[in-house]
């Protein structure tokens, strides 16, 4: 078998187009995936520093959705007390409108009273979302994580809403079934006083909801910020590979033309010396 012999150039030549083919394979890839590190070896700081900022997003997704079941519950907590104050100034304008009224009218609104008034213990119960009711006990108390490293917190307290807890007695056992006006003064006074505390929580509620809505966004902003960090670490330039990809590609062609040259010019060569 008659061995090859390549000169210097030739094979500096071969070595050229072997190694442009192999940065077109790697740019194709790069191309395809949208990745230019997609392995620690291929770039190891850009790797794990984008991992680490990955790592983080996750976090605060994770945190995000914490946020998110706590303000349900606590908008949970807030339409209920919306519902529960309109009852409430029902309850108070059937109690004004007997004002002066006879007995038997006032009898019937004071069992109609009661009956409302049972309806209120019903909104609280109902008031709650995925086991967490703020407006059955006021021990209740969601802490919320804010961050994802759960060092900032958020304390939501519950507000009891039940009839009982705001103090609006029956009017049968409280307020004598309205058989006076001053019965009817005193039933308004103590709506008007649940009234007060129903306004109170509302208002604390809706600091709540504010703090938590301001977290979410700025938890979710950051997240993005990070991702996009993350992937400025580790995403191709589509462009730029674009052309790194027709550059090799001329490369390679200019390459196979000089070796198809230098291989002319040998035969050349051989020619002249056996004639």
């Amino acid at each position: 078998m008659t061995d090859v012999t390549l000169t210097a150039s030739s094979r500096q030549t071969l070595f050229q187009i072997q190694r442009s083919a192999d940065l077109r394979q790697q740019t194709t890839q790069r191309i395809a995936s949208g990745q230019r590190v997609s392995r620690a070896s291929d770039d190891p700081p850009a790797y794990f520093q984008a991992r680490g900022l990955s790592n983080r997003v996750a976090d605060l997704l994770q945190t995000r959705n914490g946020i998110g079941q706590a303000l349900s519950a606590v908008e949970s907590a807030q339409i209920g007390v919306e519902a529960i104050s309109e009852l409430s100034n029902q309850l108070k304008g059937l109690a004004l409108s007997v004002q002066g009224a006879d007995a038997a009218s006032r009898q019937a609104t004071a069992e109609q009273f009661d009956v409302l008034r049972g309806q209120l213990a019903s909104l609280a119960a109902d008031a709650g979302l995925g086991g967490v009711n703020l407006l059955e006990n006021s021990q209740t108390t969601l802490s919320v994580a804010l961050n994802e490293t759960g060092t900032a917190t958020a304390p939501v307290h519950g507000a009891a809403s039940d009839p009982t807890s705001l103090g609006i007695g029956t009017a049968a056992g409280s307020f004598n079934n309205f058989s006076s006006d001053a019965d009817i003064t005193s039933a308004v006074s103590q709506i008007d006083g649940a009234l007060s505390a129903l306004r109170s929580s509302a208002a604390g509620f809706g600091s709540n909801i504010a703090l938590l809505n301001t977290r979410n966004t700025l938890n979710r902003n950051l997240g993005n910020t990070l991702q996009g960090g993350a992937d400025k670490l580790v995403n191709s330039d589509l462009n730029e590979e674009s052309a790194r990809q027709l550059s090799l590609q001329l490369s390679q062609k200019l390459g196979v033309l000089d070796l198809s040259l230098a291989a002319r010019n040998d035969r050349l060569v051989s020619d002249l010396i056996a004639g």
